[in-house]
C-alpha cells in the first residue's frame, strides 16, 4: 500500500485548502485507492518550519494550533502557530 509523507510549504489559501481536502478525503483515498498519507512538515514565511518524520497533527496545523505533542515547547514568536512548536528531537527552524 502506498504511503506518502507530505510537507505543506505555505499555509495560505492554497495550502490550507489542500490540507482540508486531504483530511476530508482521507477515508476515500484509503478505501478506493489503498493510499495513506501523513503530514510530516509545515513551513510558513512568518514562523519558520516544523518537521517530524513520524507525522504531525494535520488538524492542529489546519486550525493554527501549536504542533506541540510531547510537552516540548519553544517560543519563536507570534504567527500562524502561536508559537510554532515541535516535539522534542524533531526539526525546528525559524528565520
Amino acid at each position: 500500500m502506498p504511503s506518502y509523507n507530505l510537507a505543506i510549504v505555505g499555509m495560505g489559501n492554497v495550502g490550507r485548502a489542500l490540507l482540508r481536502l486531504l483530511i476530508s478525503k482521507e477515508t476515500d483515498l484509503r478505501r478506493r485507492y489503498d493510499i495513506r498519507w501523513r503530514l510530516t512538515g509545515v513551513a510558513t514565511r512568518r514562523t519558520g518550519w516544523c518537521a517530524d518524520p513520524d507525522g504531525l497533527n494535520p488538524l492542529a496545523a489546519l486550525h493554527g494550533h501549536s504542533l506541540i505533542q510531547h510537552g516540548f515547547k519553544e517560543d519563536i514568536g507570534a504567527g500562524f502557530f502561536e508559537p510554532l512548536a515541535c516535539p522534542a528531537r524533531k526539526h525546528l527552524a525559524a528565520a
